[in-house]
């Protein structure tokens, strides 16, 4: 019985070990460029995001909700068109989870901080099916 006990000790160990991860994507934010501007995402799965601020100067990085349009961002602070965000100070790098919109469709990434969208800080996440 011992001998049993601890079989499936070892056996619900490695089990919690087995589990997979997200699918993960790197994205780099630096000089009004997001890196990779394009990307392409599954509708309705999980990604692990790893975002590194390689620039000198905070950036955010915004998922725009389906249909909205960047010119009617005025500010970093003006959210009601904003899916998903996060901010980064210089240096900073953050790992997030993002739930991708289950609707597809092409979404909007922008930079919103002052100036930054003008200067062409954006970019498509195309949500397929």
């Amino acid at each position: 019985m011992r001998k049993l006990t601890a079989i499936l000790s070892v056996l619900a160990i490695l089990l919690v070990g087995c589990q997979s991860k997200p699918p993960s994507l790197d994205i780099r934010l630096d000089s009004f460029t997001i890196t990779p501007s394009e990307f392409s995402l599954k509708a309705g799965s999980t990604v692990m995001l790893y975002i590194h601020n390689a620039g000198l100067i905070e950036h955010d990085f915004n998922i725009m909700k389906l249909g909205v349009n960047v010119a009617s961002i005025t500010n970093h602070e003006d959210r009601e068109g904003i899916l998903w965000a996060v901010s980064l100070e210089p240096g900073e790098e953050k790992d997030v989870e993002l739930n991708v919109p289950s609707e597809p469709g092409m979404y909007q990434v922008v930079c919103a901080m002052p100036g930054h969208l003008q200067a062409g800080m954006t970019g498509t996440l195309t949500v397929l099916p």
